[in-house]
């Protein structure tokens, strides 16, 4: 063997360390990246609640409504407990939802059983509570006012 040949081959050894840690640093970012995506658990929070409130505030069985739904303008003729309890059934949750209007406020129930014995329970781990308060307006008898309509809601953990 010729010193050139010595040359090429100790040169290709370093050539092959270099690569060989390339690889491994290469498969251990792929493994680390793979693991985070494993292992990562995610907390959605509140999103129950906020499609709750969203469900109530833009649903069409408390807001005005000519040829579209109008979301924050509530109309007062539909705000009754029976427009309600047909709308939202569910036994998983209770709301209570207060319209307050010219200094009086107007409470309405989605499941007023349900609300009126579980809210009690709410600093519990199988129960979670929410409160939004929203300002709206309120058309009552052809004329539109100002109010602020309030739903508080009383979820069951499962």
């Amino acid at each position: 063997m010729n010193k050139k040949a010595a040359f090429n081959i100790a040169g290709e050894m370093w050539m092959l360390v270099v690569r060989l840690f390339f690889l491994i640093a290469v498969a251990f970012a792929v493994f680390t990246i793979i693991s985070i995506g494993v292992n990562k658990t995610f907390e959605f929070g509140n999103v129950e609640n906020e499609v709750i409130f969203n469900a109530i505030y833009m649903s069409d069985c408390i807001n005005y409504k000519d040829v579209r739904t109008y979301p924050g303008v509530i109309d007062f003729e539909k705000f009754n407990q029976s427009d309600l309890d047909g709308c939202f059934k569910s036994k998983r949750f209770g709301s209570r939802i207060s319209l307050k209007l010219d200094g009086n406020t107007i409470e309405k129930f989605i499941d007023k059983k349900f609300f009126d014995i579980e809210s009690r329970f709410c600093p519990f781990k199988q129960y979670r509570c929410s409160e939004k308060n929203i300002h709206v307006i309120v058309k009552e008898k052809g004329d539109f006012k100002v109010g602020e309509l309030v739903i508080e809601s009383v979820f069951k953990n499962e």
